[in-house]
């Protein structure tokens, strides 16, 4: 899998665009205690889903104050996914006897969308020329396991089409949203990777199901794609999964970070290039080495906005005093409109949030030492320097971030990073920590500026490794007659690390003598192979694995 690429942004008129804090709305329920917004259209309309008096979970549209019940095709609960700009509204609703069908909500009606050989089947996402895509799935017994298939519909001509481009069959894959224009891109997911699918036109789409063309690099799952061919959705690096990414359209993948959290997915993209989604936390219980899985559970969710390089947390955007918390955006529009979910008083509640022409400027910061992707040598303190600048106003405080990390996919024993804590504070420029009692191994950094409004913005995250010679404590005999080395190398019980043993009679010529893994146990490496015949007594450890 190719590995996410960070974005490197250099402060330039581009960065210190305006940026304007937000009023927000709450858009109450269908009389029950919760509502989650999935959607919103240019004419600022919002669907999503709300509970009933009678706890019910019913599909809605919002609109100028009012919420309405979009009602469903029989069965108890329905579910509004995404809506045009027409105001069309596409997702999907129980059955009475208890199937899920695709459906469109007009406003007055409930239109079923379901292909019938198929048990199940949900509507996700629809164009402004009302091609719905979405995926079907089949039936759920041991015999028959449930294997999705993306769907598409054209409303006009009626007409439905399975896509019949999926390459592995046996995975499962679905459509998730479509783009405008006259030779629309559907993306979404197949198996462990993100399914990017092509129609020739919306016609051709409809009635042959378009062409699978490709998977999107170092991708998990597109979630939108705007008119411009850009993706946005779930991706992974080396050291992160599930990372919010942005797939420009003919370019490499970029990691838009995650605000000091361990996961992000991005949710939507406007045609300003905006990007809206959550940042969280996931307390995962694993134990190395004995095969056991994770066991996630999401913590602290946190609504972003992504612009010009920079990420920032909604939260900072909305008035202090508004008993707000945003945990998730889901979707933003060209005009700057943002909507998701949160808790406001304590309750689940969907919300609306509209830019304030208050002309405000984020501020803006990078670190700029250590280098990404630096190796240190000899050295176990790290003077750590972060650029920081505010457009209108002066950076009160830029605190850093940063802990080791370890690769995703190897050997044995590497775990996935988790939120990177606090390792320091600066309130004055220049903005520079240093970061001692370090360790041998790679490292992950970011900084977060926040300027005299207590707005603040997150850097990109750099990597940087130092690389500490181990120590070859002394060799000794064993009962067995061989020699046994231990190795002190300063790095953590859980990395692993490889060494091979050379001797030499004169400091001169070296021989390599064995072989030597470091793996799992604090601060040594124990090893044996090395006959007692060797008459050679000099010894060095070079290591061969980082």
């Amino acid at each position: 899998m190719k590995q996410v690429i960070f974005l490197l942004v250099l402060f330039s008129g581009a960065l210190g665009a305006e940026a304007q804090t937000y009023s927000v709305v709450d858009l109450g329920t269908l009389g029950g205690d919760s509502s989650e917004a999935t959607d919103l259209n240019e004419s600022g309309q919002v669907v999503g889903i709300s509970t009933t008096s009678a706890g019910q979970k019913k599909a809605f549209l919002w609109h100028d104050g009012k919420m309405k019940n979009l009602g469903t095709l029989g069965g108890p609960t329905s579910h509004a996914a995404r809506i045009n700009d027409s105001g069309t509204v596409v997702g999907w609703s129980e059955t009475p006897d208890g199937a899920v069908h695709a459906c469109l909500f007009d406003g007055s009606n409930v239109l079923d969308l379901h292909i019938p050989r198929f048990k199940n089947s949900y509507a996700s996402g629809i164009n402004n020329s009302g091609l719905v895509v979405g995926h079907v799935a089949t039936g759920e017994t041991i015999f028959e396991p449930p294997i999705e298939r993306p769907m598409a519909y054209q409303l006009s001509p009626l007409a439905r089409s399975l896509e019949p481009g999926d390459p592995r069959p046996m995975w499962g894959s679905g459509a998730l949203a479509v783009n405008n224009g006259a030779n629309p891109r559907i993306v979404g997911w197949t198996g462990p990777f993100i399914c990017n699918l092509t129609c020739q036109n919306n016609a051709a789409m409809a009635a042959t199901g378009g062409k699978f063309t490709n998977y999107v690099s170092g991708g998990r799952q597109a979630n939108a794609i705007d008119d411009s061919g850009n993706i946005v959705g779930v991706g992974d690096s080396l050291y992160f999964a599930d990372r919010a990414t942005l797939w420009l359209a003919g370019g490499d993948p970029v990691d838009l970070g995650a605000m000091g959290f361990e996961t992000s997915a991005a949710h939507s993209i406007n045609g300003r290039g905006q990007i809206v989604g959550v940042a969280h936390v996931y307390r995962r219980q694993t134990t190395i080495n004995d095969g056991q899985e994770f066991f996630p559970l999401a913590l602290s969710p946190r609504a972003f906005l992504w612009q010009d390089g920079g990420m920032v947390d909604l939260n900072d955007l909305i008035p202090t005093n508004s008993s707000w918390q945003l945990s998730e955006a889901a979707a933003i529009s060209d005009a700057g409109q943002i909507t998701g979910t949160g808790l406001h008083n304590g309750r689940t509640r969907a919300f609306l949030l509209s830019p304030n022409a208050d002309g405000n400027r984020w501020p803006q910061v990078r670190l700029s030492a250590p280098t990404n992707g630096a190796v240190l040598s000899g050295t176990r303190s790290v003077s750590i320097v972060a650029d920081a600048m505010d457009p209108d106003g002066a950076i009160s405080r830029v605190e850093f971030f940063g802990r080791r990390v370890f690769r995703r996919y190897g050997q044995e024993g590497t775990r996935m990073i988790e939120a990177p804590p606090s390792i320091g504070l600066a309130t004055r420029s220049p903005f520079t920590i240093v970061w001692s009692n370090l360790t041998a191994g790679t490292y992950v950094l970011l900084a977060r500026a926040t300027d005299n409004a207590g707005v603040s913005q997150y850097s990109q995250e750099i990597f940087f490794s130092l690389d500490l010679p181990p120590i070859l404590l002394f060799p000794y005999r064993t009962a067995g007659g061989e020699f046994q080395f231990q190795i002190a190398d300063g790095s953590e019980p859980s990395s692993v690390r490889n060494y091979r043993i050379e001797s030499s009679a004169d400091l001169m010529n070296w021989t390599p003598a064995t072989n030597f893994t470091r793996l799992f146990v604090p601060g040594y490496v124990f090893g044996n192979r090395t006959p007692a015949t060797d008459p050679q007594r000099f010894y060095r450890a070079i290591m061969t694995q980082f």
